[in-house]
């Protein structure tokens, strides 16, 4: 768990909206991997690495859907971020937000593609396993889904851009 805690973290980062969020999800991929491994033990044709990344994606997007839901019941009124104290720490965490958002715009596989690429910081190579794609098809998905993220982001900040985050 500790080799392997911080890349899990990364990457239900950009599916939480919250640090505090990130951890439990962490956490949560962790206690599945553990009950899934005392009911049938890991076999050794999936790498564990790949294995509890797939939990931890699969656990973010719940996390997004299920925020979604609540979103639309307005159980998520008066949740917002804390307001920073200084100007500089609030356009960071405006512009982290922004991208955050951006990221969940991507279709589901650049998703995955690009978070295992960039928060996990997996090769081509341990990504493609991870998700049971070629290698290739992993590069394809990451490059179509950095266009679109630049386009995206352009678009929510432009003056007149949807910026209900």
């Amino acid at each position: 768990m500790s080799r392997h805690q911080e890349t899990v973290f990364r990457v239900v980062r950009r599916y939480a909206g919250s640090a505090d969020e990130a951890r439990d999800l962490t956490q949560r991929a962790f206690l599945q991997a553990l009950e899934a491994c005392e009911r049938t033990p890991l076999s050794s044709a999936v790498p564990f690495k790949a294995w509890v990344l797939r939990i931890a994606i699969n656990l973010g997007k719940n996390h997004v859907r299920d925020s979604v839901k609540r979103e639309a019941l307005g159980a998520g009124e008066g949740q917002g971020p804390r307001v920073a104290l200084a100007d500089e720490a609030l356009e960071r965490a405006e512009q982290e937000a922004l991208t955050r958002r951006a990221v969940l715009t991507l279709p589901p596989r650049q998703r995955e593609v690009f978070t295992l690429r960039i928060d996990a910081g997996l090769p081509f190579a341990e990504v493609s396993a991870t998700l049971g794609i070629t290698e290739g098809n992993a590069k394809a998905h990451f490059h179509h889904a950095v266009k679109r993220l630049k386009e995206e982001v352009a678009r929510l900040s432009a003056p007149g851009g949807s910026h209900d985050l």
